[in-house]
């Protein structure tokens, strides 16, 4: 089987998500709805716990979406902790995520010190063992509103994964040719 497809030649992609109170969950759920709309995926929604207790390998993920929230000053929520620990062993080799393109948007609360703790950690995490961004980090900010960044994220999800499936179809298969994406989507300067 090809990384990234399933046994149906469809492309397989995870949306994985922790929350303490439930927001970065459903947002998963409309996320992984919004790309199960999109011909030739093969979407799972699941949070980051589930994750870790099936036992997936990680390094033979071709896509993931996560959406993340903050807990506390920048913690992982609850069902996020044992996959930030999991992620942040010192042993794994810079290249061990090397197959991995990913999509992180972050969820939190500009009135606290550490906003957007928790994504970005994880962005960090996964650039440290070689797995690539296809979007800039969506930064959502509950103190102002977290629509405004969610939907045009989700838009601009949804049209990456169009793109991403018809590369597949016409024999390219990499959805970023241009490299790592650099920016921050939401945050203003």
């Amino acid at each position: 089987m090809v990384a990234g497809m399933d046994c149906l030649g469809l492309v397989k992609v995870s949306v994985v998500w922790a929350s303490q109170t439930g927001c970065a969950e459903s947002i998963a759920a409309s996320i992984g709805d919004d790309l199960k709309s999109v011909p030739g995926l093969h979407v799972e929604v699941l949070s980051m716990l589930r994750y870790v207790r099936q036992k997936r390998e990680l390094n033979l993920e071709k896509y993931i979406v996560f959406v993340v929230s903050s807990t506390g000053e920048g913690d992982a929520p609850d069902n996020g902790d044992r996959f930030m620990r999991l992620l942040n062993r010192k042993k794994s080799p810079e290249d061990w995520l090397s197959n991995l393109q990913y999509v992180v948007l972050g969820l939190g609360d500009s009135n606290y010190t550490q906003y957007q703790g928790c994504p970005r950690r994880l962005e960090k995490l996964l650039n440290r063992v070689g797995a690539t961004a296809l979007l800039p980090r969506g930064e959502a900010d509950d103190a102002t509103g977290l629509e405004d960044v969610v939907e045009p994220f989700r838009k601009d999800l949804k049209e990456l994964f169009v793109s991403v499936v018809a590369k597949r179809m016409s024999g390219k298969d990499e959805a970023n040719e241009g490299g790592k994406a650099e920016a921050v989507i939401g945050v203003e300067g």
